[in-house]
């Protein structure tokens, strides 16, 4: 419906261009100018309402071809991180996992996670006010983010519980970690 509203349009505005070319030209060739341009217009309008539903056929498989290969790859997970805390989904999806880390906060911060299934993740072995990582291996970080800034972290994540953590320098003795779990 909206296909012959839009050629009907093509069409009457081609028309009005041929009756002001027609217009603008001499007297003695305005009738043969307005002629021509008229069946030039008539004939784009024609060949675009014969051309249109196969374009808006194909131009629908690509969106739907599109549509479903966006579908396939997961939405980043928003986090936002404050002092000393992460606003972040408390399950996600596993497989790649791209995290879309926001500082809210008015300090450097960054985004850790580690595999664990501590009772409790903001209890785990310190060692010189950092996570001690070499019992509680990253599996993957974000660089220092400052106040403001953004960061992704893409990991791949198996079904199980983790910890997101800040391992800035005393930002995890504050309390700076918090359990997700991944299906």
């Amino acid at each position: 419906m909206m296909l012959k509203k839009r050629y009907r349009l093509m069409a009457a505005t081609g028309l009005v261009a041929a009756l002001l070319l027609g217009a603008c030209s001499k007297k003695e060739e305005a009738p043969k100018a307005a002629t021509k341009a008229a069946a030039t217009a008539t004939a784009a309008a024609t060949k675009a309402a014969t051309e249109a539903p196969k374009a808006t056929a194909t131009a629908t498989a690509t969106a739907t071809a599109t549509a479903s290969a966006t579908t396939a790859a997961a939405a980043p997970v928003a986090v936002t991180i404050k002092e000393f805390t992460f606003e972040i989904p408390a399950t996600v999806k596993g497989g790649e996992v791209t995290f879309a880390a926001k500082n809210g906060g008015a300090a450097p911060h960054e985004l850790a996670i580690i595999k664990t299934d501590a009772a409790d993740v903001k209890k785990l072995p310190v060692k010189d006010g950092l996570l001690d990582e070499s019992v509680n291996k990253p599996l993957g970080r974000t660089p220092q983010i400052a106040a403001g800034a953004s960061a992704n972290l893409k990991v791949t994540l198996t079904p199980g519980k983790y910890a997101v953590i800040c391992n800035v320098p005393g930002h995890y003795s504050l309390g700076m970690a918090v359990p997700i779990t991944v299906n």
